[in-house]
């Protein structure tokens, strides 16, 4: 079969991340440097648009899994409906190979160079990809990490790699007659993989130690964050003297209440391309005005401005 553990992809659709304004990507560069300088330091706020450029998908933009149909299953569905969990571990068994295999960008080492250097204070990230902690930082993952699985019903946990050679085993031949399928399988956002398995049989295996549900250490959408995590996050968000959100357009709550929370206290910059809720909030909730609002690509702007503040 197509090994869980290689460097290579097994196979991807052709998703492409969205370009920013190139005409003034210098300007945007001298612009976060000053941001970066007088507000410093910040927490960066981090969401799907930090990892496209290491080809994976996100949800919202013209190219993301949602444009081309893709409903991304409900915690409610998972938890209630062993068919739902056949279909999502089915699917994720050819996804998370690929997603294992991502490296992070240019923009996620940028994020823990500014951290070296004392100008951004940690780091609280929306993504459930493992690409922050594989550039060196430590962030707090708001919802959670694909390469983590626990059992619903006691304390056992596992490693995703450990949990998808079980999969393999229990399914022989499953990744590879995919791997060599042309139509219809390409990396969706989170580790998804676009095949139809409504009509295939797929062996789940569960819980080693009580029989019971084992779940992607994740938060579902629908489903809600640990308390804990939550606390962890603002703790982070409080620390910091300034709010850099990246690649997010903040539609998920609780990303947005963190971001807005800040704002009412600290300077606030946005990089993302594409409009973003904050943008649409009462100017009146800002302490120190609008937020700075840069489109640019993350893996474009960071490295340069690393580059210029030297």
């Amino acid at each position: 079969f197509c090994t869980m553990l290689s460097t290579a992809p097994i196979r991807r659709g052709q998703f492409t991340p969205p370009a920013g304004d190139c005409s003034r990507l210098e300007e945007h560069v001298r612009e976060l440097a000053r941001w970066l300088s007088s507000n410093g330091p910040a927490v960066v706020l981090s969401g799907a648009g930090m990892s496209t450029e290491s080809g994976i998908p996100d949800y919202r933009s013209p190219q993301g899994s949602y444009s081309k149909g893709h409903k991304p299953i409900q915690n409610a569905q998972f938890m209630k409906s062993a068919d739902a969990r056949r279909r999502y571990w089915a699917r994720s068994t050819l996804g998370y190979p690929f997603l294992l295999s991502r490296t992070p960008t240019k923009a996620h080492f940028a994020v823990h160079e500014l951290e070296k250097r004392g100008l951004v204070s940690g780091v609280v990230t929306q993504n459930v990809d493992g690409l922050h902690t594989k550039a060196g930082s430590h962030p707090v993952e708001l919802h959670g990490s694909l390469h983590s699985v626990g059992c619903t019903s006691c304390c056992f946990q596992t490693s995703r790699v450990e949990y998808q050679g079980r999969l393999i085993s229990a399914n022989p031949g499953w990744e590879e007659f995919h791997c060599a399928t042309d139509g219809g399988v390409s990396s969706r956002a989170d580790g998804d993989w676009a095949v139809d398995v409504d009509e295939v049989r797929f062996e789940v295996p569960g819980c080693p130690e009580c029989g019971g549900v084992l779940k992607p250490s994740i938060v579902f959408f629908g489903g809600s964050i640990d308390e804990a995590v939550k606390i962890r996050a603002q703790r982070a968000v409080d620390e910091g003297c300034g709010l850099l959100v990246m690649g997010t357009s903040l539609e998920t709550y609780s990303a947005y209440k963190l971001a807005l929370d800040s704002a009412k206290r600290v300077p606030v910059c946005v990089v993302n391309i594409g409009p973003t809720r904050l943008a649409r909030a009462d100017a009146s909730l800002f302490a120190h005005g609008q937020p700075l609002l840069l489109e640019q690509q993350v893996g474009s702007l960071l490295p340069a401005v690393v580059t210029a503040i030297g």
